[in-house]
């Protein structure tokens, strides 16, 4: 019957990469014919493929088929469209300002009528007016609600976007042999590169010139063949110059043996974000002869995030007391190879603090080599990798977010947010992996919950825990206690080596005032049977002070920012946040 063909198809179109070739009777037309080896004078070539950030097909019906394998265009009744594929990309990895030289939407056609009709012509269009949410849109609406024009274009009157495209941008006519199918899309594509607001993505039309019953077939992008699936192959070219020079690069702060810099990123000439190299001397500085740095998250080479993003590192194994300059410079490619570089930034100056103890950290011991100094001042989470996600209720997140309470003037702060029906327990952590494990580590960051804290029933609110890599799980807990509006005290949970399993303040009691920030210094020696070190400073005042902990006999290989509240059970009647102002990290 009619129905069991053209209700069963229309897919989401996406387009495929390769060009195969080979002998082909399928003819295109329009004005985009794709080019096998583009070539643009005075710029880097770069070819891209790209899959369907979406796809799926309208039918005669308010069904969605977003899920289906297959893509279909379908006429009926005679010189009817029943069919039309819909499909979104999404074009943010390629650089503003591209020049496209070549688009080609790849469709893989698995199916054709058995008339005997050799040819049905398949055009291209880029959606107008609407844009529609691929994942709800139907024949009868653009996001399961809302209708797409009304027109008479359709059986039943049915509007299939029909009024919403524009006019074809690309045509082939599809034989009967299956592969491969190619239109060229070059102007669509740039079209949206030039405008991103009209990105509502393209449709694929039915031939509304053939008899009932004329159709092809193609694979979705849930087809179980990966090379089957849709893609879009983009080549094109930037413009190319010497990469841009640095003018605002800053101290922000500094401790005794790190200083953490900011400045603008700028672009590498190409239009991608530069890489830097970092260098420091104690002033003044000279480029030629200062060092290169070697340790922290300004080791060189430093790679670009996003042209214009404001971007902190910090240079690490500093003196105390010590006025140091710092510079740096842009470039692409690959240092001591090809590398171009832009100017040389302005110079930037601070001093490091004085002593022994760490400067912010008055408590570290001395001689510890430092491993992470972050403030998550550049709005990303940098070396921290989000691990053990939940889903629902059971999740919380972590993101970095603007703060204007900072305790030592950053812009920048890791917020684990617990949204109102979290469920105690788990979600999603922040972890930092040791390249080298480390018997003693020292930690130190500054901890804010919001003024409104609900402490979970269990009085356990987790900060942070030392993992020690046992592949079981084992590691050392520190803690917020207290269960609702009660006061917030400090507690140690020792899963390391079980004694003493968990212990409270025993030199000094806490208060971790709510919607207040406090500043946590943690020093951890692994020992056994019971010589392990465990002291925790809350404000620079001593609270725990223990040397008999048994922990397993082997080193700490990583911190992580948990933040579980519990515990288990529980439910938070309200949304609540915990932040970490920057995080300091050392060890031997």
């Amino acid at each position: 019957m009619r129905t069991a063909h053209w209700s069963r198809r229309i897919v989401a179109l996406v387009g495929v990469l390769a060009l195969v070739g080979s002998c082909r009777t399928d003819q295109e037309s329009i004005t985009d014919v794709p080019r096998l080896t583009p070539f643009v004078a005075g710029g880097t070539s770069t070819t891209v493929v790209l899959a369907p950030s979406a796809d799926t097909r309208l039918n005669l019906d308010a069904v969605n088929y977003s899920t289906d394998a297959l893509l279909t265009l379908y006429t009926w009744p005679d010189a009817k469209v029943a069919n039309a594929i819909l499909m979104k990309f999404d074009l943010s990895s390629i650089p503003a300002g591209a020049t496209v030289s070549s688009a080609t939407l790849s469709l893989y056609q698995n199916g054709a009528d058995a008339t005997a009709d050799p040819t049905y012509t398949a055009t291209v269009h880029r959606i107008i007016n609407k844009n529609p949410n691929l994942a709800l849109a139907t024949g009868q609406t653009y996001d399961g609600v809302n209708g797409w024009t009304p027109n008479a274009c359709c059986s039943g009157g049915v509007p299939l976007a029909q009024a919403d495209i524009s006019t074809p941008v690309a045509s082939l006519s599809l034989n009967k042999t299956n592969g491969i199918k190619q239109w060229g899309v070059t102007s669509l594509i740039q079209g949206w590169l030039n405008t991103p607001s009209t990105n509502f993505g393209l449709l694929v039309n039915s031939d509304p010139s053939k008899l009932a019953d004329h159709w092809r077939y193609f694979a979705s992008s849930e087809d179980p063949t990966p090379s089957q699936r849709p893609s879009l192959s983009v080549t094109y070219s930037t413009a190319v110059s010497d990469p841009g020079t640095v003018t605002d690069l800053s101290v922000v702060s500094t401790t005794n043996n790190s200083a953490t810099i900011r400045f603008t990123e700028v672009d590498d000439g190409t239009g991608q974000p530069a890489k830097y190299n970092v260098r420091f001397a104690v002033a003044p500085i000279s480029w030629g002869s200062a060092t290169d740095v070697s340790q922290g998250t300004c080791a060189t080479p430093v790679a670009g995030s996003a042209i214009g993003a404001v971007r902190t590192c910090t240079v690490l194994g500093l003196a105390a007391s010590t006025t140091y300059q710092f510079q740096l410079v842009a470039f692409r490619g690959t240092l001591n190879v090809d590398a171009v570089f832009g100017g040389l930034s302005n110079v930037a100056q601070g001093t490091t603090a004085s002593g022994s103890g760490g400067g912010s950290w008055p408590n570290e011991p001395p001689g510890l080599t430092p491993i992470e100094e972050t403030g998550w001042e550049d709005g990303t989470l940098g070396s921290w990798e989000l691990i053990h996600p939940e889903t629902g209720c059971a999740e919380k997140f972590i993101t970095v977010e603007g703060i204007t309470d900072s305790p030592i003037n950053e812009s920048k702060a890791l917020q684990i947010f617990y949204p109102q029906c979290h469920i105690g327990g788990g979600g999603t952590e922040a972890w930092y992996g040791l390249a080298t494990p480390r018997n003693e580590l020292f930690v130190g960051y500054y901890v804010q919950v919001n003024a409104a804290w609900q402490g979970h029933n269990s009085a356990i609110n987790k900060m942070i825990y030392l993992y020690d890599g046992n592949p079981n799980f084992s590691a050392m807990w520190y803690e917020m206690f207290g269960a609702g509006s009660e006061s917030l005290g400090l507690y140690v949970v020792n899963q390391s080596g079980g004694s003493p399993p968990g212990f409270h303040e025993n030199v000094t009691p806490v208060d971790f005032t709510r919607g207040q920030w406090h500043k946590v210094e943690i020093y951890q020696k692994q020992g056994t049977p019971n010589n392990g070190i465990v002291r925790v400073w809350v404000d620079g005042v001593l609270a725990i002070d223990r040397s008999d902990v048994v922990t397993r006999n082997v080193p700490l290989n990583g911190v992580t920012i948990s933040g579980i509240w519990g515990g288990v059970g529980d439910v938070k009647a309200q949304a609540d946040y915990m932040r970490f102002d920057h995080m300091h990290i050392s060890g031997r």
